[in-house]
């Protein structure tokens, strides 16, 4: 939609949206939407005109950002985030060396695609009330070509409303610490997969603690 300058919309239209995907609208110059988009849950926009001043679409990307760089993980409002999204490949600039969330209090879900954060060698994730769900694909948090002694540390810990972690395959394979702990509501664990090598953690010391029976 290169072309397209304006977009009028009715009372009600929109409304009850959860998905938004917008991109490559430069020319539009004026957006009115009554009360559309109050219900969005994730955002997808780049170079979308107008509709990056939409209050409704801004508020959805600071609860639910979409992060490529190191630059977005900066510009994170961590008094409101509820979901991170990582996508595939991104996050590998050689500067980032750590991951530390723990001031992001309203954090839910943390979803990283594959082969990311491949210079991190620090992960936090502590006293996160109300996260619920950890996500980390395909050989992330290691670099395949670094010849060094392992070493990373991945901390969760004191996240009492956690109910899932999954970590793909090759994923802290060159991390020296794996430490879970106070994990009261943890439900699934699934780390690698069982039917091909994973080597997650392969390295690690591992210390498990907490009131949750799968971390006895």
């Amino acid at each position: 939609m290169n072309e397209l300058c304006t977009l009028e919309g009715g009372a009600g239209s929109f409304t009850f949206v959860k998905d938004v995907e917008l991109v490559d609208m430069p020319k539009l110059a004026s957006c009115q939407l009554s009360g559309g988009f109050s219900h969005v849950n994730r955002v997808i926009m780049s170079n979308a005109g107008a509709f990056e001043r939409e209050n409704a679409l801004l508020a959805a990307l600071k609860r639910r950002p979409q992060i490529r760089g190191k630059a977005d993980l900066e510009g994170i409002d961590r008094s409101v985030v509820e979901r991170i999204e990582v996508s595939a490949s991104m996050c590998n600039a050689s500067e980032l060396v750590e991951l530390d969330l723990t001031d992001c209090v309203h954090l839910k879900e943390l979803s990283v695609g594959d082969a990311c954060f491949q210079h991190v060698k620090s992960v936090k994730l502590i006293g996160l009330p109300e996260l619920e769900k950890v996500i980390v694909g395909e050989k992330c948090f290691c670099n395949p070509g670094d010849k060094e002694v392992p070493q990373g540390s991945f901390q969760l810990k004191e996240c009492k409303q956690l109910k899932e972690l999954r970590i793909g395959c090759l994923s802290f394979a060159d991390y020296s610490e794996c430490d879970m702990q106070d994990l009261d509501a943890l439900e699934t664990v699934v780390i690698g997969n069982t039917k091909t090598s994973s080597c997650c953690f392969y390295w690690s010391d591992l210390e498990l603690r907490g009131g949750n029976p799968l971390l006895q």
